[in-house]
């Protein structure tokens, strides 16, 4: 291919090939790239006889030029970006153990049995729906504008750059928050600001009758205290003028007696005096109570 050049000088033609390469180190691949791609070429031109010289410059500024050509692709401006974005509607779901994943810079652990979908997600605005379970989000600090908000059947959650976790029942969501500040709005219409270490339950008063109907199946049919004190609690914190708050508030404190929970019936027993002083039920209660230890 060079015989026609047979006594080219190695002098010239290693300038040339110094030339070629020096071109080549404005490329886009990361400057430390650039130059051991540019040695690599050169030192395997020195090692050849001057015969095949010409050939061999050829061969390392093409091999250079293709490496090159691979680092524009990769780290060029049609490279492909990453995106962190989880698409909309996408579903994430734990099993038996917990699990994470990243939303933009925020990270959402999922705890056991728990499942989020995705129903918006783009730089600024992500939001999520928490359909069974316990999560908890660690958001970045959100600049002016940018929302990340997080649904339940009972409440919406909007962050204002903090750590809080939305745990969603059959019949309400528990928010707590540990860092920061979330504004919590809830089926009603009622809003109320979170402050750290702060934990609110919230349970729709259309599904108050419900949960206490339920309570007292589960008295009466020597089902679960355990549940049925969890049921019942929840009736009281539905609403705070619930209209049988006086049955509710009875029951509860008997459950907690008959769990062996003392000092929980005791204090129940006081504010039960305290609201409904002419209940026919608070002699009834307070014979019972006599009785505990």
């Amino acid at each position: 291919m060079n015989e026609n050049r047979p006594n080219m000088p190695y002098e010239e033609d290693d300038s040339r090939m110094r030339e070629i390469l020096g071109s080549l180190r404005h490329a886009s691949p990361p400057r430390e790239v650039q130059e051991r791609i540019v040695q690599v070429a050169m030192k395997r031109v020195k090692k050849r006889p001057l015969l095949a010289h010409g050939f061999e410059l050829a061969l390392a500024a093409s091999a250079a030029a293709v490496a090159i050509g691979v680092g524009l692709h990769l780290w060029g401006p049609n490279a492909p970006v990453e995106n962190p974005l989880p698409a909309k509607g996408s579903l994430h779901a734990s099993g038996e153990l917990p699990t994470s994943f990243k939303i933009d810079a925020h990270e959402v652990h999922l705890s056991p049995e728990t499942e989020v979908e995705v129903l918006a997600a783009e730089p600024g605005r992500i939001e999520l729906a928490l359909s069974s379970g316990k999560a908890t989000f660690d958001v970045q600090r959100l600049e002016a504008g940018e929302v990340f908000r997080v649904k339940t059947e009972h409440v919406l959650v909007e962050v204002v750059g903090t750590r809080f976790s939305v745990q969603s029942e059959r019949a309400c969501s528990t928010v707590t928050v540990e860092e920061g500040r979330v504004r919590v709005s809830d089926t009603a219409g009622a809003v109320i600001l979170l402050s750290p270490k702060q934990q609110r339950r919230f349970c729709p008063g259309a599904n108050a009758d419900y949960l206490l109907r339920q309570a007292l199946v589960l008295i009466s049919g020597g089902g679960s205290l355990d549940e049925a004190v969890k049921l019942l609690e929840d009736y009281l914190h539905s609403n705070p003028a619930v209209t049988l708050e006086e049955e509710a508030l009875y029951h509860l404190c008997l459950a907690h007696a008959r769990l062996g929970n003392d000092e929980e019936a005791r204090r129940l027993a006081a504010e039960f005096r305290q609201k409904f002083p002419e209940s026919p039920r608070l002699d009834r209660l307070e014979r019972g109570l006599a009785t505990l230890p």
